[in-house]
């Protein structure tokens, strides 16, 4: 980088730009001055759907495998959880006899 960048990179205002979309991520760094506006550095990734969620999912009706899971999690977090009350309930009659 010579000086003359350096000092341009310095007086200008960066802007980090975020696209999320539902099978991407877009990305782009903005560079911006008194003068001018220009576009620094950009790209996207793109989420693979490997077919295994399901012939609905690429009609829009299934579901990812991601929310597979995380319905799963919730499923077992409010049964750990109802497991725990009762545990403590079981716990304060047998105290208070």
């Amino acid at each position: 980088m010579h000086r003359n960048e350096h000092y341009y990179y310095n007086s200008m205002k960066i802007i980090l730009g975020l696209d999320l979309g539902a099978a991407s991520i877009g990305w782009a760094i903005i560079g911006e001055t008194e003068n001018s506006t220009r576009i620094i550095a950009l790209g996207s990734r793109v989420i693979p759907y490997e077919g295994t969620e399901g012939k609905d999912f690429s009609k829009g009706t299934g579901e990812s495998r991601n929310a597979l899971r995380t319905r799963a999690r919730t499923i077992r977090k409010g049964y750990d959880q109802y497991q725990q009350r009762r545990a403590t309930l079981t716990d304060l009659l047998i105290k208070m006899g």
